[in-house]
């Protein structure tokens, strides 16, 4: 699980089977402040097959045969959460979840405070022992 979630980390299954949701859980969640509920991926090896039932062209095969695909999930939408319940989770699946337009402009202001904090700072000072 990478991504603007309570927890980077590998999720172990728990039972013999695990969902989308549950490993959102188990991740901690997609946070508040920092992710994007319309940016969930999950990357995924399958089999050509499946990727031509979903008209998509496949990619180039790993060396198990298997192609690489993407799933986009939008958990903005109430629905696709009951579709989370469904989905199952494969070994060796990567979730990502991206962060949210705003988190890049807040790391903006950041640096600027960052680099002017200390001149206005010592701006205030020197005007107020005047």
């Amino acid at each position: 699980m990478f991504g603007a979630t309570g927890q980077n980390n590998e999720i172990r299954f728990s039972g013999a089977t695990m969902n989308l949701a549950e490993a959102l859980a188990k991740a901690g969640g997609l946070q508040d402040s920092r992710s994007d509920p319309a940016g969930v991926f999950l990357f995924r090896y399958e089999n050509p097959a499946v990727a031509i039932a979903l008209g998509r062209k496949p990619g180039e095969a790993a060396p198990d045969g298997r192609v690489p695909l993407v799933y986009r999930l939008d958990l903005s939408n109430a629905k696709t959460y009951f579709a989370a319940e469904r989905f199952p989770i494969e070994d060796k699946d990567v979730l990502y979840v991206a962060n949210a337009d705003i988190t890049e402009l807040e790391k903006f202001f950041r640096l600027i405070n960052t680099l002017t904090g200390p001149a206005v700072t010592g701006a205030v000072v020197t005007s107020a022992t005047k």
